[in-house]
């Protein structure tokens, strides 16, 4: 007897029938459930880590002050709310800037030193911005004067819509 077309059973030799068995029946649909199933998963799973890749960045341009509320031609500090999301909630936090107006131009200057980030003051008697760190001097327009500042003060984008300043503050590092 050839065992390939028999099987042996209680009562004795059965032929196999000609089509699948009933145990490789299920192996069949359980592999293939499984695919399916992990298939499903892993997709969901790849599409939350990329995710970020493709969001779009956001502008939110923050309404600091009116522009007659800015002197002309004087630099001004001024303390704003800024509100960073994290997660679920949103952090507020107290932020400066610093503005130079002339006429209807208006120029924002992120208040950190470009040397090490320590926040500067604006000098009257001198007409000039200095950061006690290292008394570095800047200009009016923040451009470097003394000291060891690798470049001027940065700026932030800044556009004025029916006399309110608005900015659009850079992100901390790490954030998106």
């Amino acid at each position: 007897m050839d065992s390939k077309y028999y099987v042996s059973g209680p009562v004795g030799p059965k032929p196999v029938p000609d089509g699948m068995s009933r145990r490789s029946f299920f192996s069949a649909m359980t592999i293939i459930l499984g695919g399916v199933i992990s298939s499903v998963l892993g997709f969901n799973l790849g599409r939350y880590f990329i995710s970020p890749v493709w969001a779009t960045k956001k502008e939110n341009w923050i309404n600091i002050s009116l522009l007659e509320k800015i002197p002309n031609g004087i630099p001004t500090s001024v303390n704003y709310i800024q509100r960073k999301p994290d997660g679920w909630m949103a952090n507020e936090g107290v932020d400066t800037v610093w503005f130079l107006r002339q006429g209807n131009k208006v120029i924002a200057f992120n208040p950190k030193c470009t040397h090490l980030g320590c926040p500067y003051r604006w000098d009257s008697e001198k007409d000039v911005f200095v950061c006690p760190c290292h008394t570095a001097l800047f200009s009016k327009t923040g451009e470097v004067l003394s000291g060891p500042p690798p470049r001027p003060l940065d700026r932030y984008p800044v556009k004025t819509e029916n006399g309110i300043v608005k900015i659009l503050p850079e992100p901390e590092e790490g954030e998106i």
